[in-house]
């Protein structure tokens, strides 16, 4: 009989090592195959573009004996890989830019003149069926066969018939998606042409000057001519380019976008007011790209920063300009908000002859105005440190910091996670039983289209009043407390990135300010330090746990006594607190407060002798405090007189909690 047992068991531990084996060997093989499917993919795609054929067996070998391959040194800001075919000298590279959804990635090849389109592939795309999504299909990207990028090294997508041949007509119904990938090839075209040709990086922006000054160039004599027109001033980080002959003055500006900078060049008159020219040279926006037509520009030319300029739908004013952004109001704001206040600064600096004092600003301004905000508390850049610290008191343990308000006692603490483009940094605010949530927001992010993270009020709100249990989701379709619906379908990282980092802080901050506190509660009750270390194993080590209907019950491994958690409204605020009974399920071992917001109240939890009068006392079936305790069921009253709001929250609670527990648990003793 024994060698029969010790054959079965031969026989499970090879057939559980050659499994683990065959399982290991397996998930290693799928991700080289992953790893090789994503490779053929776009230099399958490459091959395809320089009519060179190739299978996916030797696709690897073909590839490495037909290009060139150059790329940018290690120290350069990004890494760039440019495939130039031996023999035909035409060039190819992979593209990569956001989309109106996500990310658009592909490859694209040029002709040796580094402006020709030889052909265009998109390999990667979430854009919608049947509209943006079309954006990789053979029969739209053909229309870029034969396109040149222009002088300001860029190719324009316009609605309607393409007439220059930079142009290209967008995708019906996709206008959107189709402004994304034309602004997303100019900018994957610029830093390539940037870092492996002769192109002149400033001479977009010398150019768009010698325009805006009515100065004939060609790119032979652009150089000369900007030198020979132009004094260049400097101020702090400031330069302008002066006019020699009529005054004129032209700078570079730089504003902010809904989804990325927009950067362009402003030309005024002596007066650093009047308006001569504008051109935008470069933008990442999507319904917003409309900020780069001339019919917005054309229309501040001769307006006045009086003192700010402004877009409406009919200009009268000599500060106003026609509001062509229709439904991309973000871009149209920040557009206007970045060209008013660069156009000051110059002022200030080159007219006025006055040095800038750059304002002190707190960097902690922002998040807590949104702190405030969260609370119902107006604040301005004036006021908010003093509101700041009348509203909130703080708490820090280990490395993290909550602010509890003062009157509501929410919970409020920063989290930070990484989003699609860059980090997310919100503010999370809780009820005072530290699971409802009463607001977060985002205070500040980088993302692309999942920037309505922030801007669209709408997304968050959905939050308010759902519960950790003990995460929260987003769903098409909440079925409880814990899912809220889904305002960022289409932007799985931003979602993703913002979800993981407030559920991992809000388990971090649950675990050091509720859950550890508890547990060493729990363990002196039953006569056992702890410390921050050790209470975890110690707490294991010391209980096994019951679990009945929807109760907890902790019952201690050696002596038998048992102890459970309970809560209940104070004068104030929750008090939180654990009960250890003897063996007998009657008798009080001790009880004590983990977590209360009490005023008065606050020494239930903060003078042990309080309670340590409960120590010997029993259900009988409730316990009560009473002035001059006549049996085992009455204990001193002293230590909580004047809180009687403190107190019978307290006590109603016990009283509930320990009915509940012993129809559950004691009838069973």
């Amino acid at each position: 009989m024994m060698k029969k047992y010790l054959s079965m068991l031969l026989f499970v531990v090879i057939m559980g090592t050659v499994s683990v084996g065959v399982l290991m060997g397996a998930d290693l093989l799928t991700n080289e195959l992953i790893a090789k499917n994503s490779e053929f993919v776009w230099k399958s795609a490459i091959l395809d573009h320089h009519e060179i054929a190739h299978t996916q067996t030797d696709f690897v070998e073909i590839f490495d004996a037909s290009f060139e391959v150059s790329t940018t040194p290690e120290d350069a800001e990004e890494l760039l890989t440019l495939y130039t075919n031996n023999e035909t000298g035409q060039m190819s590279f992979r593209f990569y830019g956001m989309g109106l959804w996500d990310t658009i990635e592909g490859v694209i090849t040029f002709e040796p003149d580094w402006k020709t389109i030889v052909k265009i592939t998109v390999t990667k795309q979430a854009e919608t069926p049947g509209l943006g999504g079309r954006v990789a299909e053979r029969k739209y990207l053909d229309n870029f066969v034969g396109k040149e990028f222009n002088e300001d090294l860029e190719i324009k997508i316009i609605k309607g018939v393409a007439v220059e041949n930079y142009e290209v007509d967008a995708i019906t119904g996709a206008t959107g998606t189709s402004n994304a990938f034309g602004n997303l090839l100019t900018a994957n075209y610029r830093k390539y042409i940037y870092a492996f040709s002769d192109v002149d990086p400033d001479a977009i922006w010398k150019k768009a000057m010698l325009s805006h000054n009515n100065v004939s160039f060609n790119n032979s004599t652009y150089i000369s001519l900007f030198d020979e027109t132009f004094d260049v001033l400097t101020k702090q980080d400031r330069t302008i380019y002066k006019n020699k002959t009529n005054g004129n003055v032209s700078f570079i500006f730089e504003t902010g976008g809904l989804n990325g900078p927009i950067t362009g060049i402003l030309t005024l008159e002596d007066d650093f007011i009047t308006i001569v020219n504008i051109t935008v040279t470069s933008n990442s926006e999507v319904q917003g790209a409309v900020v780069a037509e001339r019919p917005i520009l054309d229309s501040l030319i001769g307006k006045k920063f009086n003192p700010t300029i402004e877009f409406v739908t009919n200009p009268t004013a000599d500060n106003q300009g026609l509001d062509g952004f229709a439904a991309a109001t973000t871009t149209k704001s920040k557009f206007t908000e970045g060209l008013n206040e660069t156009q000051a600064e110059i002022y200030t600096l080159f007219f006025l002859d006055e040095e800038i004092e750059e304002p002190e600003v707190d960097p902690t301004m922002v998040w807590k105005q949104a702190m405030l905000s969260n609370n119902g508390i107006d604040s301005t850049n004036d006021n908010f440190a003093t509101l700041f610290t009348s509203s909130f008191n703080v708490l820090t343990k280990g490395d993290l910091t909550v602010y509890i308000h003062k009157t509501n006692f929410s919970y409020n603490f920063l989290v930070e996670g990484q989003g699609a483009w860059g980090p997310i940094k919100s503010v999370l605010s809780l009820e005072q039983d530290f699971q409802t949530i009463k607001k977060v927001v985002v205070y500040e992010q980088t993302e692309k289209a999942g920037a309505k993270i922030q801007t669209d009020p709408s997304i968050l709100e959905a939050f308010i009043g759902a519960k950790f249990n003990p995460t929260v989701s987003m769903v098409p379709e909440p079925s409880n407390d814990s899912e809220v619906i889904d305002g960022l379908t289409g932007v799985t990282s931003t979602r993703n990135g913002f979800l993981n980092s407030i559920n991992e802080t809000y388990a971090a901050y649950y675990q050091l300010f509720i859950e550890q506190p508890m547990k060493q509660a729990m363990l002196a009750n039953n006569g056992i330090e702890s410390t921050s270390e050790n209470y975890q194993s110690l707490f294991d080590e010391t209980f096994n746990i019951e679990s009945e209907g929807g109760l907890t019950l902790y019952v201690h491994k050696t002596t038998g006594s048992v102890s459970f958690l309970f809560e209940g409204q104070g004068q104030f605020s929750i008090i939180k607190s654990v009960l250890t009974l003897e063996s007998d399920f009657q008798t009080i071992l001790k009880v004590a407060v983990y977590h209360q917001n009490e005023k008065g109240g606050a020494k239930i939890q903060t003078d042990p002798s309080v309670l340590a009068v409960f120590t010997g006392a029993k259900f009988n079936p409730s316990v009560t405090m009473v002035a001059e305790p006549s049996n085992d069921s009455e204990v001193l009253i002293d230590g909580l007189t004047g809180v009687t709001g403190t107190r019978n929250g307290f006590l109603d609670s016990m009283n509930a909690a320990y009915a509940e527990y012993f129809e559950a648990f004691g009838g069973n003793e």
